[in-house]
């Protein structure tokens, strides 16, 4: 559900899906390559660096596509079966230095219908995020994560619903071990997700994800 302020007062849009009961299942061939590195004392005595990397096709048929109708006053998801071809590309970057530590991920899906250009309703949108933060104690740490969104245009209306712009978010998160040790005791959690409260949305839900929002988690482990 979403709340639109409007002039006369606050507009309710709810999003329902609408069951389909002849849905196939899917069968998909799949090739996937990657390549993977890892290694310690890089820069300094008990560091770690992950590098990671694969790209994949595939050849699915009776894709499950989920497809947003935006024709009434609310939205309805409704799904379908298609024959489709996915491709896409996957990397992932990880250092910790012990006192600090750094990381990122890209993710590039692409898919559309087989035999022509449409392209498919419900892949989500390129991304990349990034994470840096400081470990003074080895029972703390403090970090900001960033996350960038591509544009994802399923048609040429600017004005559809089921676009989705681009975006770029931050959060901040801190956690906390409480016990003799790492394996055990308490991790107290605390983060601010969308420091700067965008609105935005996370292709292809058309509803926008949650503003600033804070968190506190307690995890015990004994």
């Amino acid at each position: 559900m979403e709340i639109v302020m409007r002039p006369d007062g606050p507009e309710i849009k709810d999003n329902k899906f609408q069951q389909n009961p002849d849905l196939k299942s899917e069968k998909a061939t799949r090739i996937e390559i990657g390549t993977r590195y890892q290694r310690s004392n890089i820069l300094a005595a008990g560091d770690q660096l992950l590098l990671s990397a694969n790209a994949y096709y595939a050849n699915v048929d009776n894709y499950i596509e989920a497809i947003v109708s935006t024709q009434t006053d609310n939205f309805i998801t409704f799904t379908q079966n298609v024959n489709a071809e996915l491709s896409g590309f996957e990397a992932e970057m990880a250092y910790d230095a012990r006192s600090w530590f750094t990381s990122a991920n890209l993710t590039i899906p692409r898919g559309s219908q087989e035999g022509n250009s449409r392209q498919l309703a419900n892949l989500p949108q390129d991304r990349l995020s990034a994470t840096l933060g400081l470990r003074p104690d080895p029972k703390w740490e403090i970090g900001l994560r960033s996350t960038v969104a591509g544009e994802r245009k399923i048609n040429d209306n600017e004005d559809s619903n089921i676009n989705t712009d681009s975006f770029l978010t931050f959060d901040l998160f801190a956690n906390l071990w409480l016990g003799d040790d790492l394996a055990s005791g308490a991790l107290v959690s605390f983060g601010i997700d969308n420091i700067t409260n965008q609105k935005y949305k996370l292709h292809p839900n058309v509803l926008s994800s949650h503003g600033r929002s804070v968190k506190l988690n307690t995890q015990f482990t004994f």
